[in-house]
């Protein structure tokens, strides 16, 4: 039970439930004014979709560059997304 409950699918899972939020938010914000539209929050997205790979792939046992790579990826859409908040 818990080799199925620590397996990549977990990761999976949120990577979905993530690419599904991102599509509500951007049909949410073309229909109605206010709202955060996609590009918006994409960097805030992003680094997160970074860290769920990189622990996908650390529980299904990539090579350890895989995961750097994943890290660096999320680390770069991270400070884009802090670059971005304060310059407002």
């Amino acid at each position: 039970m818990t080799e199925l409950a620590a397996g990549p699918w977990m990761a999976d899972l949120a990577l979905a439930l993530l690419a599904v939020e991102a599509a509500a938010v951007w049909a949410l914000g073309r229909r109605r004014p206010g709202w955060p539209s996609l590009s918006e929050i994409a960097p805030f997205l992003l680094a997160g979709a970074g860290l769920l790979v990189a622990l996908r792939a650390a529980l299904a046992g990539w090579d350890w560059r895989w995961i750097g790579a994943a890290l660096a990826a999320s680390g770069v859409a991270h400070a884009v997304d802090l670059a971005r908040r304060f310059r407002r």
